[in-house]
């Protein structure tokens, strides 16, 4: 249907300023952005891993899945993120909310980096 279409253009155009608003906080995407609904969202380079973001967020009902990136050592503690646009698009999210969300992902990280530091680098320590 033309909903569905213009529905389809919607996802991915959010998906594209969620990746870009994310590159300007200096994070790094494992495809430099997205042409779908998902972004790859490398975390290696700030110290935290896509576990510890999954559960952070989780905490938040925030939902993102920790996601193997290329590089990684093991995919039991892996470095990236999976985040997806299609259920904030279905309630309505068009591309200005999807930067306000960036700012709440880079905002949820620095807390979890902080969390970091007090509770050391191990996931089952931060989960505590």
């Amino acid at each position: 249907t033309p909903e569905f279409k213009e529905y389809s253009r919607q996802v991915r155009r959010n998906a594209v300023v969620l990746a870009e608003k994310l590159k300007s906080f200096g994070y790094k995407l494992v495809t430099d952005g997205t042409e779908n609904h998902i972004v790859l969202w490398d975390l290696r380079p700030t110290g935290f891993s896509g576990g510890k973001a999954q559960s952070l967020f989780d905490e938040v009902s925030i939902t993102l899945n920790k996601n193997a990136v290329h590089g990684d050592k093991s995919a039991m503690n892996p470095g990236g993120v999976r985040v997806g646009t299609c259920a904030l698009t279905t309630r309505g999210f068009v591309e200005s909310d999807f930067e306000r969300v960036a700012e709440l992902l880079h905002k949820g990280i620095q807390v979890g980096l902080k969390l970091q530091e007090k509770s050391g680098k191990k996931l089952k320590d931060f989960e505590a």
